[in-house]
């Protein structure tokens, strides 16, 4: 590849059609590639919105059963004062 950027140079200086030629390829390949990775973006963002809807729910239920936990342990407290 290394040696035909140097012929491809000369040509695209001799010849407008063919510098037009192979600026429309690398703005292909370049724009194919920028696509390539906002999708890639993008199925990340996804997964992560989907792990931390997760990591959310998980500490809703940690935090529920503390709660309950430490309300029974109250009541029973309560009641062992009383009884």
């Amino acid at each position: 590849m290394a040696d035909k950027e140097p012929k491809l140079a000369h040509l695209e200086a001799e010849s407008l059609e063919t510098h037009v030629a192979v600026c429309y390829e690398r703005y292909h390949h370049f724009n194919k590639s920028l696509k390539d990775i906002n999708a890639k973006i993008d199925k990340n963002e996804v997964e992560m919105d989907k792990g931390f809807s997760e990591v959310k729910r998980m500490l809703l239920w940690t935090a529920s059963t503390l709660f309950s936990t430490m309300l029974i342990a109250i009541f029973a407290q309560m009641f062992n004062f009383l009884g």
